[in-house]
């Protein structure tokens, strides 16, 4: 057998009280059968486990151990959740740790192998700032609005309402009151 551990955790980072789900891969690389497969799993100080499928052997502190027997080949897994305390310190990194060492049908102890996952406690980023998004709207509208003005004032067409023909001593000689449309 070769069991080869990796460990992945759903988050990067986590806010203070909040939750971190992890996937322990323990994959048997080889046809041979793994008679026994003992798991560790080491938590940081003061993070708790939540919750655990299939659910751990036994627990001492932050220390978490699965005992797995006849271990096949391929993929087999063990889900977690740790709960980070609130008074984590920001920016702090939690490293949890796994070791797998596994036996031979002979119960001889062939081999292990180790993994580890690190989370960093920070803040949520606030939100996007809606009072600027909502600025840049506005102003983005009426740029819309004065940028068309523009335009269709350019494109549109010249109307004569009224024509005033008058003598050059400023009598007046004729005046229309229709619509025109000249080319101009």
């Amino acid at each position: 057998p070769a069991i080869n551990a990796e460990l992945v955790a759903t988050r990067r980072t986590v806010e203070p009280g909040g939750s971190v789900a992890y996937t322990l891969y323990y994959n048997n690389t080889r046809l041979a059968l793994a008679a026994s497969v003992d798991i560790e799993v080491f938590l940081p100080s003061g993070v708790p486990m939540s919750s655990a499928n299939p659910v751990y052997s036994s627990s001492a502190g932050g220390r978490f151990t699965w005992n797995r027997t006849s271990v096949g080949t391929g993929e087999h897994r063990i889900q977690f959740v740790t709960t980070v305390p609130l008074d984590a310190a920001l920016g702090s990194v939690l490293r949890t740790t796994v070791f797998a060492n596994y036996t031979d049908d002979a119960g001889t102890r062939v081999g292990g192998s180790q993994a580890f996952a690190d989370v960093t406690v920070e803040v949520p980023a606030a939100g996007p700032p809606w009072a600027l998004i909502a600025a840049g709207i506005v102003g983005g509208v009426i740029a819309a609005i004065v940028a068309l003005r523009l335009y269709l004032s350019a494109i549109e067409q010249t109307v004569i309402d009224e024509v005033f023909l008058l003598h050059k001593d400023g009598l007046l000689v004729k005046h229309y009151t229709r619509r025109l449309r000249p080319d101009v």
